[in-house]
């Protein structure tokens, strides 16, 4: 047999082996999983900023890294991709994509470029929160003019409408219950350790605002109500049902469904963060001392700010005079600023 000949049959194998690798693809089922082009992105996200920028006029998903203060896409396309949130072990990465007739929450493993659909809906997905285990999921959904809260299992694919009116949502550590708050009523519901199913949430405090688990405490969580000379920050236990007082600050006009709490990572401190009603949700922001004292404000005419993973600086959005934003970072102990990025618009700092 010729050299040619031997060549040709080769050829001829290798075209039978791609059209049926092609058919093979084309049989998975899109909404289980597909590829993408981004499978070269970093394999493991964890201690990464990530975020959302625009870029010719879709929303991709970006994340920075401290330790080599590089950029990354991380996942693109011509559609929206928003509110990008990584998995506690870091492996994967949840976002929203948003198209004209419907928003669906994806799982994306940058490591094989996989992406897993979890839930699909024809209304607006407003916000989600990843389980501290990873294993579940908390999300809002606007219909109606009405916000709904659900609870998703993203190993048994199991979803369950949780609450009508629902305005935030809390996991406990253990991610074997969370708290909901609707008209300044906070609810439990937990997670029953062997059949996963949830019990009915029941209320367990009237007029407290935006809870956030305690670092440490299975059962105790710290919340905002308000006070004559502003508000107070109370720790509530959801077992015993005690309230203590935990700091109380004075502001005018203050209105606790405003504010928001985050933990620094080391527990060190708590980012308190007020919007100011603006469109662009711009915020004023302090830090209070793990005791409640050393009331310090910090930084203010930004938005979404987060925490870095070793709590010495804070990331945020921040808008020029066009109204176009960019991250920023905020270094505590040198009281500085630096810009990170330089998109026309950056948003869902995570």
């Amino acid at each position: 047999m010729s050299f040619a000949k031997i060549i040709t049959i080769i050829i001829f194998l290798l075209i039978i082996i791609l059209v049926v690798l092609i058919f093979v693809y084309s049989q998975i089922n899109p909404w289980q999983a597909v590829s993408t082009e981004n499978g070269n992105a970093s394999s493991n996200l964890s201690g990464k900023l990530v975020f959302s920028c625009l870029v010719d006029s879709n929303w991709d998903v970006y994340s920075w890294s401290e330790l080599d203060d590089q950029v990354e896409v991380i996942v693109s396309g011509d559609q929206n991709e928003r509110q990008p949130a990584v998995t506690p072990k870091g492996d994967s990465l949840i976002y929203l994509l948003q198209d004209d007739s419907y928003n669906r929450l994806v799982n994306y493993f940058p490591a094989s470029g996989l992406k897993n659909n979890l839930v699909y809906s024809k209304n607006e997905i407003t916000s989600f929160e990843i389980s501290p285990d990873g294993k579940k999921l908390l999300f809002s959904e606007m219909a109606d003019e009405q916000n709904f809260l659900y609870f998703y299992d993203l190993i048994d694919d199991q979803l369950t409408n949780i609450a009508e009116g629902a305005d935030s949502y809390e996991w406990f550590l253990d991610s074997g219950k969370f708290l909901y708050v609707i008209d300044g009523g906070v609810y439990l519901s937990n997670i029953n350790s062997v059949t996963g199913k949830l019990d009915q949430g029941q209320i367990i405090f009237d007029q407290a605002e935006n809870p956030v688990a305690i670092p440490g405490t299975t059962d105790q969580f710290l919340a905002l109500t308000q006070s004559d000379q502003g508000i107070n920050l109370i720790i509530l236990d959801s077992s015993s049902q005690e309230i203590n007082l935990f700091s109380s600050l004075e502001f005018d006009l203050a209105d606790p469904a405003n504010f928001r709490m985050k933990y620094a990572p080391d527990q060190s401190s708590i980012l308190l963060v007020r919007a100011n009603g603006q469109v662009t949700k711009r915020a004023e922001v302090w830090t209070i001392g793990r005791a409640g004292q050393e009331i310090t404000g910090i930084l203010s005419d930004i938005a979404q700010p987060v925490w870095s993973g070793n709590s010495q600086k804070i990331y945020y959005l921040k808008y020029d005079q066009e109204l176009k934003s960019n991250i920023w970072s905020y270094d505590i102990s040198e009281q500085n600023e630096t810009k990170l990025t330089d998109f026309t618009n950056c948003s869902d700092l995570h």
